[in-house]
């Protein structure tokens, strides 16, 4: 298998960008989310109903010195087909499939663990049987149950072309990074053993930490997680546990994320609740429900609304001239997609804190508030089929309401017919389900201090039936 299909001088150039473009965020800050949401949508995009994700030492008698580096390591059980090698190679494919559940499998979310690592190895069981006809057995053997993404590696052409025009060392930098054996596939299914033994099929993304004593070049950030030992630890970290235990419920298939630290498990997600699969033309409403989320052995509600209409508005949009087209010219999938989920965790002796934030399936970078919140952690997620602007930071809804792009329009119809609305019926499940009165004063004090309530046409959205506040 080719490591890469274009230069690697151009490939590293879009790395660098998108690293430094996208990816701004620091994990101290965000606790790794940032990057974590991606690769949780590439399971979910696999259709896996688990991912366990790690940190491990490394495996010193590697060849390969960057698989002697710590690393992370993301296990799904998902399908590894012979498309998807094709993708993770190509890096330029967007791995989005037919199927409209699917945001992006192998594409920009994959490319943001450069933030972490200078290059990328994959394990798996090998292609999954469902593509295993004679053909593909034929062309895809043993060795494509591993192999590296090296952008440090020159294409044949490349190297033919820079002959005589730089030296060795300079068209190759690194041309140790490129190898990968059979023992290094044998070390990750015997070091993980208890996670990959329940699995039929299984895919591994492993991240080789970056640290300095590998760089020759400048590398695509100037971090080094693979030299700082409590690097880890932010992995272990309550609010981030909140933060996963509260996306979790937007997952069309994955219901189980569980961090590993050097082969123990540290904690356990698991969700009795999915977002259905969306089907074209057919509409579907979820009421307000109280599901559970397990973490460990302790549960935390969750309170979910669910709303997929097709609306006259947004098919009129969607038949726009000026609706964004995808590279065939065709029109970008949209759907008329809603939810809203509220998490209520009950904190013993601590002061907790209410978040309320937009989420394409997964939280923006941009939170719409945060703040205290005496005895409860609360987590108020507003979920939509959202046009995001370039950082994949907020969603683009536009200030000026007498000249708003198409896209902004979309988003604003998809918040105010699907999303918004369903926030006062979810409220109401949790008053009728018993919460106390100062959760639901602070649910309502965050609200009225939000956007959500600044903005006339939000607030009309959210109380086209009913009233809560003031």
């Amino acid at each position: 298998m080719t490591s890469i299909a274009i230069y690697s001088e151009a490939l590293r150039n879009v790395i660098k960008e998108i690293t430094e473009k996208y990816y701004k965020v620091e994990i101290k800050n965000d606790l790794g989310m940032t990057i974590l949401k991606e690769l949780i949508q590439n399971a979910n995009d696999a259709s896996a109903k688990t991912l366990d994700f790690g940190y491990h030492k490394g495996n010193l008698n590697s060849n390969n010195p960057l698989l002697r580096n710590p690393g992370l390591f993301f296990i799904n059980d998902g399908e590894f087909s012979s498309r998807d090698l094709i993708s993770i190679h190509t890096m330029w494919a967007s791995g989005k499939s037919e199927n409209p559940d699917q945001i992006g499998k192998f594409g920009l979310g994959l490319k943001s663990v450069f933030n972490w690592c200078e290059t990328f190895f994959y394990f798996s069981s090998g292609i999954s049987d469902s593509f295993k006809t004679p053909a593909i057995k034929k062309k895809y053997k043993d060795k494509d149950k591993y192999d590296v993404f090296n952008p440090w590696s020159p294409t044949p052409e490349e190297e033919e072309l820079q002959q005589g025009l730089k030296t060795p060392e300079e068209i190759r930098p690194y041309p140790e990074w490129s190898n990968v054996e059979s023992k290094d596939h044998d070390f990750i299914t015997t070091e993980l053993h208890n996670i990959i033994k329940n699995h039929n099929q299984w895919f591994c993304i492993w991240i080789p930490l970056r640290k300095i004593i590998n760089e020759i070049k400048a590398p695509f950030k100037k971090s080094y997680p693979g030299d700082n030992i409590n690097f880890p630890n932010v992995f272990e970290k309550k609010q981030l546990r909140y933060e996963l235990l509260s996306i979790l419920p937007f997952m069309s298939n994955l219901n189980t994320i569980t961090y590993w630290n050097q082969g123990s498990k540290k904690y356990s997600i698991n969700c009795n609740f999915n977002l259905p699969t969306i089907k074209k033309d057919d509409d579907e409403i979820i009421l307000p429900q109280k599901s559970k989320v397990y973490l460990d052995n302790d549960f935390v509600y969750n309170f979910i609304s669910y709303k997929y209409e097709n609306y006259h508005q947004t098919n009129m949009l969607n038949s726009h001239s000026d609706f964004p087209t995808d590279e065939d010219k065709k029109p970008e999938e949209t759907f008329n997609q809603g939810a809203i989920s509220i998490s209520l965790i009950k904190e013993k002796d601590v002061t907790g804190c209410i978040i309320l934030d937009w989420c394409v399936f997964l939280p923006l970078s941009d939170r719409i508030l945060e703040k205290e919140c005496k005895g409860y952690t609360i987590h108020i997620k507003l979920h939509g089929w959202f046009f995001i602007d370039s950082g994949r930071t907020k969603v683009d809804f536009g200030e000026d309401e007498t000249n708003l792009t198409i896209k902004q329009k979309w988003n604003r119809t998809i918040a105010t017919q699907n999303t918004l609305p369903q926030l006062i019926p979810v409220i109401d499940k949790i008053i009728n389900s018993g919460a106390e009165n100062s959760v639901i004063d602070d649910i309502a004090n965050t609200l009225e201090q939000s956007e959500l309530y600044s903005q006339h046409w939000m607030k009309e959205g959210i109380c086209v039936k009913d009233s809560l506040l003031n």
